[in-house]
């Protein structure tokens, strides 16, 4: 069995030796066939990616992009950063196809001099009345207001009002929402780590018990599912941390120091 766990067969092979089904090399005689299993491991991504994102303070699965970037290939399609570049009259914005959630979206900072556009974009719903009163105002502001929407062709960024000013290359941070993977692609770059993966394993070995109908097995899968769940959530918490220290009672007389 592969221990590099570098791709969905990789993860396969792991969830065969739980399932103590050996893949046959014929393909013909295995209960649990190979797109199966890749189903059930898709799921179990979208599963511990939303453990990690429902945590606020994490930052997992972030991506920087800049509308000065080249040309890039997501999800099996060319995408072009230069989208993110805002131009006069723009009040709209095509946002990758792996957009999961908006965290940074600002001027580029100048490599030569460290100036910056003295533009600001803050967020707000577009269904509030300060977005509808902005798209019925003159453009020509250093302020600007957006939010996040997804059209039946994508996700956007909407801006308001239009943007008046020159070409503006902003950076963009955000989180990568998975794919559905096929069982040729591999995990790297994608932010999945080796306890989120032994999550995603025990999540897809669980839901083939529940197909099969195996209560036994399905009870015993579904605590360790429930184990390693837990695990990936104490672990995806904030990537750096001050503890502070916390006095409990109170100091008896004579040891103050």
């Amino acid at each position: 069995m592969s221990t590099t766990r570098r791709s969905m067969l990789d993860l396969t092979e792991e969830i065969r030796d739980d399932l103590d089904e050996p893949l046959d090399a014929t393909g013909t005689t295995n209960f649990w066939t190979q797109d199966m299993l890749v189903l059930r491991i898709n799921r179990g991504l979208r599963q511990v990616w939303q453990l990690a994102r429902n945590d606020k303070g994490a930052r997992w699965f972030v991506r920087t992009m800049r509308s000065t970037d080249p040309v890039t290939s997501i999800h099996g399609r060319p995408f072009n950063p230069a989208c993110l570049q805002v131009t006069d009259g723009a009040d709209e914005l095509v946002l990758p196809p792996d957009f999961g959630e908006l965290l940074l979206f600002e001027p580029i900072v100048s490599a030569t001099d460290g100036s910056t556009a003295d533009i600001t974009f803050r967020y707000t719903p577009i269904n509030s009345p300060t977005f509808r009163a902005l798209s019925r105002t003159a453009s020509g502001f250093s302020e600007y207001w957006c939010d996040v929407i997804q059209r039946l062709d994508g996700p956007r960024l909407v801006l308001r009002p239009p943007f008046q000013a020159t070409t503006l290359d902003t950076v963009m941070e955000y989180l990568v929402k998975p794919n559905n993977y096929a069982l040729t692609d591999t995990f790297e770059g994608l932010g999945f780590d080796d306890l989120m993966l032994d999550a995603v394993i025990a999540y897809a070995v669980m839901d083939c018990y529940r197909k099969a109908d195996t209560p036994d097995k399905l009870k015993a899968a579904e605590s360790t599912w429930g184990e390693r769940r837990a695990l990936v959530i104490e672990a995806v918490g904030p990537l750096q941390t001050v503890e502070h220290e916390v006095v409990q009672g109170f100091i008896p007389d004579g040891d103050e120091r």
